[in-house]
This record gives C-alpha cells, sequence and structure tokens, in this order.
C-alpha cells in the first residue's frame, strides 16, 4: 500500500487510527480528514501570518462597541466601571477572531493534504 508523507505522518501520530488504516476500514481522504490536530500546529497558527494584528483590531472595533453598550454610563462618569468586564469585553473578540483564523487555515492544511494524495481511485 503506497503512502503519501502526509499519510505516513498520521499514520504515526495516531495507533488507533494506523488500525483502522492497515484493517482496510477507513479510506485516505477520511484518515486526512481525521487527522488530530496538535498544540504546535494550532499556536503556530495562532501568531502567524498577520493573525494577532488581524484580532486585535477586530477586538478593539467590536469591544469597543461592546463596552459602550454594556457599560455606558460607567464609561460617561455615571457610575462605577467594572474593570473585569472591560478586560472580558475584548478577550471574548480577540479568542474569537483568532479561533476563526486558526480553524480556517487548519481546514486549509488538511485540504493541501487531500491534494498531496492525488485523485481518488474508482471504487
Amino acid at each position: 500500500m503506497l503512502k503519501s508523507p502526509a499519510v505516513a505522518r498520521i499514520l504515526h501520530a495516531s495507533a488507533g487510527l494506523r488500525r483502522a488504516y492497515s484493517a482496510g476500514r477507513i479510506s485516505t481522504e477520511r484518515l486526512v480528514l481525521r487527522q488530530p490536530n496538535s498544540w504546535k500546529a494550532v499556536c503556530r497558527y495562532a501568531v502567524s501570518d498577520g493573525v494577532p494584528r488581524r484580532s486585535f483590531l477586530v477586538a478593539l472595533v467590536v469591544g469597543t462597541v461592546l463596552n459602550v453598550i454594556n457599560q455606558g454610563d460607567a464609561v460617561l462618569g455615571a457610575g462605577p466601571i467594572n474593570w473585569v468586564k472591560l478586560v472580558l469585553t475584548y478577550l471574548v473578540p480577540y479568542a474569537v477572531c483568532t479561533y476563526g483564523s486558526v480553524s480556517s487555515q487548519l481546514l486549509i492544511g488538511r485540504q493541501k493534504a487531500l491534494d498531496d494524495l492525488g485523485p481518488t481511485p474508482p471504487k
């Protein structure tokens, strides 16, 4: 059974997938789609290709709008500012934007691995 480098990497990482692939219960396409994400790759994607800058800009705009909506009276001086809410209101959009970018890059990586496998033979 001829294996591409992407398939060999996945099989090396997971004994369960290796057994299923060897027994013929899982195709190479499904094997690539079920590839586990490593924290190393997730962290690398989270700090690369402008992701932090884009996430920061989104958090700045969305967090400011949400803080004005949620704590408008406190921002204008009519009440005390809840600093925990203020910080969380900026952190949540940052985390959501970063998550979206990372998951998109992981999907692109899986698609590239599928493309490396070549065309699927007819059944």
